[in-house]
């Protein structure tokens, strides 16, 4: 019998192109190796993703015509990871606004309506959250 180990990083996580290939790095091994931004990823990982997923899509068509967006009721149900993956793959203003609710950070005014940069500077405040925390 063999002792399986994985080694995940940064750079793995990222090249995945769906949470459901993310999601599979973490299964099947004895032992997982993780630099320190994978470690907090999977911190803020969310591993029942199908529910997850189906809030996210309720709380976006709940909230499709509303010009002024609120934080949504089942807020627990939106872990920083998730969220990334989203950001990355089909972003949403709600991501946006869980990202600034979960790490309250300040939006350059330059850039305050600009929906690709503003995914662009979540993404970022995510990952330096990874880096430094």
């Amino acid at each position: 019998m063999s002792f399986n180990k994985r080694y995940i990083s940064k750079e793995l996580i990222l090249s995945k192109s769906n949470i459901k290939d993310v999601y599979k790095l973490f299964l099947n091994s004895d032992s997982l190796i993780l630099d320190k931004w994978s470690s907090n990823f999977l911190k803020h990982f969310d591993k029942k993703h199908e529910v997850r997923d189906l809030n996210r899509k309720i709380e976006i068509e709940n909230q499709k015509f509303n010009s002024n967006l609120i934080l949504p009721k089942n807020i627990d149900s939106f872990h920083l990871s998730n969220i990334l993956f989203d950001l990355k793959t089909e972003p949403n203003w709600i991501d946006i606004i869980m990202t600034r609710h979960q790490l309250d950070f300040k939006i350059d005014t330059l850039i305050s309506g600009d929906f690709k940069k503003l995914v662009d500077e979540c993404i970022k405040q995510i990952n330096q959250y990874y880096e430094f925390s």
